[in-house]
This record gives structure tokens, sequence and C-alpha cells, in this order.
């Protein structure tokens, strides 16, 4: 599978995230929180599930450096749905019938967080597998928040996270439910007043399943794509961001 492909499965993964935000987000880190010579959850999971890692990449979540491992099994979801979370009896668990989330907290306050996805259209099954620091930070500091990236009035849950080797950034926040009808006019005239052109109807569509709109900048060339989506499970509206520029201008 080529890394391109994978980049555009992370920010489906995460946008699947309000489901439970507050409780199952999934956020990148860096090293292992396993003592020498211990098998920390990553590779418990990967033992089971027979999976063998391909990738890893560097990123920065809310402005902390972390790391993202990604490993393909043969097995499909259902068959380890209900046996996985049987390895990790204190784990929070949430998903559906193509996702599985787990997030396992340790004594050190640290978490590990899995993630599996059944893609359509694919034999081989996704594992996502993350730690969580206990000192991370609960939401992007102001200073380091995308001059590109509008914030809509009343915005929380701001979290960013950065794929330095890509030039790319990927960033949800959420706004109060009575927003619905007013916050993709509002992020669309925003961008369009920083300098990116609307490649269709200029985000100002009603708000639904199809809520949003690409954006491209010539220099640098840039593309942003940004998406909001009224969450079935809280009284709130689900805003993303993904942009990626040119490195090589």
């Amino acid at each position: 599978m080529k890394r391109a492909v994978l980049l555009l499965i992370l920010p489906l993964v995460l946008t699947l995230l309000p489901l439970r935000a507050e409780v199952f987000s999934l956020w990148p880190f860096g090293a292992s929180g396993a003592a020498d010579g211990e098998k920390n959850e990553e590779k418990i999971a990967a033992e089971f599930l027979s999976a063998k890692g391909f990738w890893s990449e560097p990123l920065r979540i809310n402005g902390s450096e972390m790391t993202m491992k990604i490993a393909l099994s043969d097995l499909r979801i259902d068959a380890v749905h209900a046996a996985l979370p049987k390895l990790f009896p204190n784990a929070g668990v949430a998903g559906n019938a193509d996702t599985l989330f787990l997030s396992i907290p340790r004594k050190d306050g640290s978490q590990a967080r899995i993630c599996l996805v059944q893609m359509p259209g694919m034999n081989s099954l996704l594992m996502f597998s993350m730690e969580l620091p206990k000192n991370r930070a609960k939401v992007c500091p102001e200073s380091l928040w995308p001059k590109d990236f509008p914030i809509p009035a009343d915005a929380k849950e701001l979290n960013l996270i950065e794929f330095p080797l890509r030039n790319a950034a990927f960033a949800t926040c959420s706004v109060p439910a009575e927003k619905t009808a007013t916050v993709s006019t509002e992020i669309a005239a925003a961008l369009r007043s920083r300098g990116w052109t609307p490649s269709g109807s200029g985000g100002e569509n009603a708000l639904g399943p199809n809520a949003g709109e690409v954006y491209l900048k010539s220099s640098p060339e840039s593309i942003l794509v940004f998406g909001a989506m009224r969450n079935k499970f809280y009284d709130k509206v689900d805003v993303s961001f993904y942009r990626r520029v040119d490195a090589k201008q």
C-alpha cells in the first residue's frame, strides 16, 4: 500500500473520534512506556493479531513530538472485535462494525492507544498503535494554531496534528449546536479572506453529510480541506481542517 493512501486513512480515522472524543480520542506519541524487556500493549496486540509492522512516522500533537506506528493483520475485525479487549480488561473500548478503539491506562498516568480499522475493499486489517504521555497537552496552545485554520466563535476542543515529513497538518474543533446554520459560511468567508480559493461552492452549502469544501492557494502551492458535521451523539458541530503545502517551492 502506498504511503499516500495511508495519509488519507489517518484523517478518516481521526474524524471518527467524536463518537466518544473526550475518552477515546486517538493521539500519537513517542517513546514506549514499557520497561526494558517487557512487552508493551502494542507488541501484545500485534502478537495476538499476527500483525506485521511496516510504517512509522514522526508527528507533533498539540506541539509535542510523537510517533505513530501502523501494522497489517490478515485477520478480519469481526473475528477479534470481542476477543482483543479481553487482553486489556482495564481498557476503555469504543467503535463500530469497522473500527475498534482501545484506550489503556497505565499506573504512571500514561496511556496506550490501539485502533483497528477495516477499510472497505481491503482484506488486511490496519492497526494503529500509539502511546499517550501523562504530561500531554489537552488542547493546542493558541500560539501554535495554524493561521490558515479559522477558529469559529465559541470553538472548543482544539487539537492539532502535524506531519513534519509531509509539510501537512490536520486539526479538529467543535462548536455549539446553535452554530449549525452559520459555521460553514463563517469559515468559508474567513478562508477566502486569507487567500484561499474554493474549488467548488465555496463551502457555503447547508450543513450535512458532505458539508465543506476543498480550497487551493498558488503561492506556495497548497491544498486545504474543510469539513463540518453535526455530531450525532453530542449537541455540537464537529469541524476539521487538513492542509498540505508543496515543500518543493
